[in-house]
C-alpha cells in the first residue's frame, strides 16, 4: 500500500505531495523539501565529498551477559527518569533459524560508554551470541574509532 501526504516545503514553502510508504526510488522524495528544492540540495551535496560512513565491527570488549546487564540498568534509570512515560528500546531485527524454529534469535541496541553496541543471542545455541560495536571509518584512510554520540 503506498499513502501519499501533502507537506508544505521548508524551504520554498510551495505545497507538494509525498510519497510516505511504499516503493519510491526518486531520490527527489522528501518529507522536508518539493522535488525542485531537494534536487539543488542533492546537486550542492554531490561537491562535497563523503568523509566517513558507520559500519558494525565484531569485538570482545565487553561479554554478551555484561550489556544484557547494561541494557536493563539503561532501561531501569529511564523509567527513573520519565516515571510519565513510556520507555521503549531499539531493538534490530531478527534472524530466523529455518531448521528450528524455536532457536529464537534476538539482537538489541545497547548504550554504553557513549558507545554503541548490537547484541546478538540464540536460545539454544549460545556459541552463536556474538557482539558488535558501531564504528566510524575513514573512507580515504580506512582507520576505525568507535561511533561517539555527539
Amino acid at each position: 500500500m503506498t499513502s501519499h501526504r501533502f507537506k508544505r516545503c521548508a524551504h520554498c514553502r510551495i505545497v507538494y505531495v509525498w510519497q510516505s510508504s511504499g516503493w519510491c526510488q526518486s531520490p527527489l522524495n522528501d518529507m522536508k523539501y518539493c522535488p525542485e528544492c531537494k534536487k539543488a540540495i542533492n546537486e550542492a551535496l554531490a561537491k562535497i565529498p563523503v568523509y566517513f560512513r558507520s559500519v558494525w565491527q565484531e569485538t570482545d570488549a565487553h561479554t554478551v551477559e555484561f550489556l544484557l546487564e547494561q541494557r536493563k540498568i539503561n532501561f531501569k534509570r529511564a523509567q527513573e527518569q520519565h516515571p510519565d512515560r513510556i520507555i521503549g528500546e531499539r531493538i534490530l531485527a531478527p534472524l530466523f533459524d529455518m531448521k528450528d524454529p524455536e532457536n529464537i534469535n534476538s539482537n538489541y541496541e545497547v548504550k554504553y560508554n557513549g558507545e554503541t553496541f548490537a547484541v546478538e543471542t540464540w536460545s539454544k545455541t549460545p556459541e552463536k551470541n556474538k557482539v558488535k560495536i558501531l564504528m566510524e571509518e575513514n573512507i580515504v584512510t580506512g582507520k576505525r574509532r568507535p561511533w561517539k554520540d555527539v
